[in-house]
């Protein structure tokens, strides 16, 4: 994880674990950055699709939970949702019937079995463009009142080399948290990815390594670099 230039930590591939000591670190992060209360709707982003954005952002979100702050994760992987899976909700009246149909507020954002944590799905609605969610009135006001009524508001979104609906995100957005797996993601994806988000004025908090495998002689599930 990397937020600023001096500290640098990766995370291992693994469930969602109350207690661990390694969402741990990126949650105070966070904090750190949100300390004025000014970042508050977070997206977590990456280049391409299988970095494990939905798992990293329901652990920060219980993280969170776990020391009192109230948080809503906001599924917007249209391509491939996974975020029910991870918090066990269900996927039904999701965001795509908040935006689209006649789904209510109070429907849609479902508590989960984590403390202080709720979450908005994906929803069912078959549709051929997303854009048509995000750039919704609808949904421009229910960031805005999920920004008065929680702590912290965590997107996750789609790949930003595969869609392009962080150009409308970018809007509505405090800060991005950009994932890269280990050993995978190609250094000229990356720079493609931040490239983008930079061009479009999103504040880049940090990065975060996933998919980080424990190497035999540390003896540790990650490393850090100051």
């Amino acid at each position: 994880m990397f937020f600023g230039k001096k500290n640098k930590q990766e995370i291992v591939n693994q469930p969602v674990e109350k207690g661990s000591s390694l969402y741990n670190r990126l949650r105070d992060n966070v904090l750190h950055f949100s300390e004025n209360g000014k970042i508050k709707v977070i997206q977590i982003a990456s280049a391409n699709a299988n970095e494990n954005k939905a798992l990293t952002t329901s652990n920060l979100a219980v993280s969170l939970g776990e020391i009192g702050k109230k948080v809503v994760v906001i599924d917007l992987d249209f391509a491939s949702p996974k975020i029910q899976h991870f918090l066990n909700v269900e996927k039904a009246n999701g965001i795509r019937e908040y935006a689209l149909s006649s789904a209510e507020k109070k429907a849609v954002v479902k508590q989960t079995e984590y403390q202080n944590v709720s979450v908005i799905t994906n929803g069912e609605i078959d549709i051929t463009s997303t854009t048509s969610v995000i750039v919704s009135e609808k949904f421009k006001k229910l960031v805005e009142e999920l920004k008065n009524e929680f702590d912290f508001c965590l997107i996750n979104s789609a790949p930003i080399l595969t869609s392009s609906d962080y150009i409308n995100l970018s809007f509505l957005v405090d800060g991005a948290i950009f994932l890269v797996a280990h050993g995978e993601t190609k250094k000229e994806k990356v720079e493609i990815a931040v490239k983008e988000l930079r061009k479009n004025g999103v504040n880049i908090l940090g990065s975060v390594f996933t998919k980080y495998k424990k190497k035999k002689d540390l003896g540790c599930n990650y490393y850090t670099e100051m």
